[in-house]
């Protein structure tokens, strides 16, 4: 699967405003284990938009809910960063890795269930959504 962040067509921005394609840019999807160390690194660069999430959802879940689902395994963790050089990144050699966004998924027995997606503004006019949530069902069929 091919995991290159590309700009879409917007019908509402001018040509000009999209960001520009860059072909090196790939995204790297994570999961983060329920009750590891990575969940304590992860929680801080998430707890902000899921508070964002939190207010908007006019009460039906808080903060400490979603921490909770989290550790304890009811959803699953996947974090999404863009990096310069995929290859580089795999092979443990240094590249530019920026943070674009999260998903929780809540497996079922027989399906998955998209709990939240957030994904950083700047990544918003590319198809990044469609390539993690690619990534994230041939994760969920395995």
């Amino acid at each position: 699967m091919e995991s290159t962040i590309k700009p879409v067509a917007a019908s509402l921005l001018p040509q000009e405003a999209l960001p520009a394609p860059k072909k090196e840019n790939q995204l790297v999807m994570e999961i983060i284990p329920c009750l590891s160390p990575l969940l304590s690194m992860a929680w801080p660069t998430i707890k902000p938009l899921v508070e964002e999430l939190a207010e908007k959802s006019m009460g039906e879940f808080t903060v400490f809910d979603v921490y909770k689902e989290i550790y304890f395994g009811s959803v699953t963790l996947y974090m999404g960063s863009v990096v310069e050089d995929k290859e580089a990144y795999e092979s443990g050699e240094p590249t530019k890795k920026t943070f674009a966004g999260y998903a929780l998924v809540r497996l079922e027995k027989n399906s998955a269930h998209i709990w939240q997606i957030y994904i950083m503004p700047e990544y918003r006019m590319t198809n990044l959504f469609e390539v993690g949530c690619e990534w994230v069902e041939q994760e969920v069929r395995k």
